[in-house]
């Protein structure tokens, strides 16, 4: 659904701002579409508990070093 937004946009604003308003307003909505879905992919897991999330969320347990300094 998402991607249908961002496919629409363009089309949406080059008759009202041009094409390099287009452009712009393209790539912001893109970006606070990103920044949502990170937002709530951090919500969905908090600490980091699974591994779908990446880096996002708190670090409260960190995973040991299987090689520690001799």
């Amino acid at each position: 659904m998402v991607d249908l937004l961002i496919l629409a946009t363009p089309l949406a604003l080059i008759h009202s701002v041009g094409g390099v308003g287009a452009v712009i307003g393209t790539g912001l909505v893109t970006l606070f579409h990103s920044s949502i879905l990170s937002l709530a992919k951090g919500f969905l897991d908090p600490l980091k508990n699974d591994d779908y999330s990446g880096d996002m969320g708190i670090n409260v347990a960190p995973k040991p070093n299987p090689y520690p300094n001799p």
